[in-house]
């Protein structure tokens, strides 16, 4: 005779999703028929589409296989038209699954498509994008479900599939030099109203900034040094004067910690020796001195993470997060040989994979308007890395 069990909430079988209940993924059919209408009818059309769309970006199984068949007439110079993206399909035998010469003909005759081809573009690769969002969400729901013991490794991973999709949103493409100039001659016209002042990011040390004339947005500063001459004593000192200028400052230590970084700092700003605040033997005579530094430095918008072995997604993702709203801001790394290259370039090399970090960096020098106005500074040497820093930065 079965026994009546309480019911478990923990142990209660899943109800399979309803058909009905699942929502149908973005999508827009007309807007792909428009665009593949455009490509029929106007060659300029398909030059562009080319640039910007790739078969993949298309909903629709048959669409795919037609915008295939173009990009393979385009490729060999072949002009368009309905007879010979037909006869293309006819050749791979997908013509019938596609829905025929007449589906062609359709498309062909869609004049209207000429209109506004250039924001359907847009449309369908909007729609691929958020697609590719649903199904990359849909992985990393799987592998938190299957994730091995390191929570690190499931982490990058995932920060991977979601750039994988971000960077599909980003096309690079070619700008004239006449747009260049102007964009060149306003930044000059700002440099000169600014007369003696630093543009982008100063240091607060004279001799750096007549140097650099200001730490500009997607720049890479190395300060490289043999150990236990100051890098970090000096970078904090950066750090707290840029501050003051009005920086932003993300501090990322892969060494020291938070506090100890914080001590040094207040040691440094109140005129306190560190060795004296680091034993608890302050004299009364300091207590002003200490308190007047803390409270100066509470009001600066410098932010400290000492989160060990630091994966440059990592870093890049923190970046954008702490200096979003940021007009001028300044990302220090202490030191770069302790962070981790993406996991498919790691080769055991330290060489090779320090200077696989460094293009990685661009992308936490940018990601938002006030990009030109953010640099990142890295301190990289212990011991040989001074030989490894000089590799990875020697120029092409």
């Amino acid at each position: 005779m079965p026994v009546d069990v309480p019911y478990n909430p923990d142990f209660a079988p899943e109800v399979p999703e309803s058909s009905s209940i699942r929502k149908m993924e973005p999508q827009n059919i007309e807007a792909e028929k428009s665009v593949l209408a455009a490509c029929l009818l106007n060659q300029e059309a398909i030059e562009d589409v080319a640039a910007k769309l790739i078969p993949d970006n298309f909903y629709r199984a048959a669409h795919q296989r037609i915008f295939e068949a173009m990009l393979d007439l385009y490729t060999r110079h072949i002009p368009l038209d309905q007879i010979s993206v037909a006869d293309n399909l006819k050749a791979t035998g997908q013509l019938e699954a596609v829905g025929g010469q007449a589906y062609i003909l359709e498309l062909a005759s869609n004049s209207f498509a000429l209109v506004n081809w250039q924001n359907h573009v847009e449309i369908v690769k909007r729609t691929s994008i958020l697609r590719d969002l649903i199904r990359a969400s849909g992985e990393i729901r799987s592998l938190a479900y299957d994730a091995p013991d390191d929570l690190g490794v499931v982490v990058e991973q995932a920060e991977k599939t979601l750039f994988a999709v971000t960077e599909k949103r980003v096309s690079s493409a070619f700008t004239g030099i006449d747009t260049l100039l102007v964009d060149a001659f306003e930044e000059l016209q700002e440099m000169a109203a600014q007369e003696n002042k630093i543009s982008g990011v100063a240091s607060g040390f004279k001799d750096v900034d007549d140097l650099f004339h200001g730490f500009r947005g997607g720049d890479l500063v190395i300060l490289a040094a043999r150990p236990g001459v100051g890098k970090t004593a000096f970078a904090l000192n950066l750090c707290t004067s840029a501050a003051k200028l009005g920086a932003t400052v993300a501090f990322l230590s892969l060494e020291m910690s938070a506090s100890q970084l914080v001590q040094r700092v207040l040691a440094s700003e109140a005129r306190v020796s560190l060795s004296k605040l680091r034993a608890g033997q302050v004299q009364d005579a300091d207590w002003a001195a200490i308190i007047e530094a803390s409270s100066n430095l509470s009001k600066l918008k410098i932010e400290f993470d000492d989160t060990p072995a630091l994966s440059i997604l990592e870093l890049r993702a923190k970046a954008r997060r702490e200096l979003r709203d940021a007009e001028k801001g300044l990302i220090i790394v202490d030191y770069l040989q302790l962070m981790q290259p993406p996991q498919a370039r790691r080769d055991g090399n330290r060489a090779v994979e320090v200077a696989e970090i460094f293009p990685w960096f661009e992308g936490a020098c940018q990601g938002n308007g006030h990009a030109r106005h953010r640099a990142v500074a890295a301190l990289p040497c212990r011991g040989d890395a001074r030989q490894e820093a000089s590799d990875a930065v020697r120029p092409a």
